[in-house]
């Protein structure tokens, strides 16, 4: 299944928070047992503190059902 990127800003106006309701509904795929957590990442990023590396940790504790995908090396100079 592929769902929404993660996202952090609110739009100006905003009367819900769209960056947690977005975050609680992959959590919430993401933590079926029996499915296999894709983590796309930019070359760019900081590992440490992007939220869909923290999402995966959280939804699959040991690790055994997430791949870590590194997007964009060519601009990670």
């Amino acid at each position: 299944m592929d769902l929404p990127g993660l996202i952090v800003n609110l739009m100006p106006g905003q009367r819900y928070n769209l960056a947690q309701i977005i975050e609680d509904m992959v959590f919430k795929h993401a933590s079926v047992e029996n499915k296999i957590i894709l983590c796309v990442c930019q070359a760019t990023e900081d590992p440490a503190t992007n939220i869909a590396i923290a999402l995966a940790k959280r939804a699959d504790k040991d690790g055994r059902r997430t791949l870590g995908v590194i997007t964009k090396i060519d601009r990670s100079g």
